[in-house]
């Protein structure tokens, strides 16, 4: 069992730059399980990272057209939410970059700065996508951790 003092030396190291660390550390541990979900639970349900439906600012549709149905095959339906998926480069691409006190999704694709300028928000965890991976996900992660250094 340890003294008041160690015990208080090993609070003292939980301080906001540690709890920082371990916050990123824990993101990086689970960047596969993020990038799925803003990739397969949102963006190929047509969802943005604001919970709204996909939406081309240049077209104005937030569907696809007939035209695209007829041009594609018909691999894509007219009428279906836009999913942003037509090579799966643009999905294998995804990443998650933690920069000091943010994790900023992106992807590797060429044609990501275009389908930002027309699609927006289409990076990042809904709200509600969010607060479940914080439940389920992070908030462990950050406990067996805090445990581990308290040595409790």
């Amino acid at each position: 069992m340890a003294t008041l003092k160690e015990q208080l030396d090993r609070v003292k190291k939980l301080n906001p730059t540690r709890i920082s660390k371990i916050l990123f550390d824990s993101i990086r541990s689970i960047e596969k399980d993020l990038i799925e979900i803003n990739t397969e639970n949102q963006l190929s349900e047509g969802v943005d990272s604001e919970g709204k439906r996909l939406f081309n600012k240049r077209t104005k549709r937030s569907v696809y057209s007939p035209l695209t149905e007829e041009i594609s095959g018909g691999r894509k339906k007219a009428g279906t939410p836009y999913t942003l998926e037509d090579t799966g480069d643009f999905y294998k691409g995804f990443f998650i970059e933690t920069k000091k006190d943010k994790a900023v999704f992106s992807s590797k694709d060429s044609k990501t700065p275009l389908l930002v300028a027309e699609y927006g928000e289409i990076f990042g965890l809904t709200d509600k996508n969010l607060e479940a991976v914080i439940q389920k996900k992070l908030l462990p992660l950050l406990q067996k951790e805090i445990r581990r250094t308290l040595g409790i």
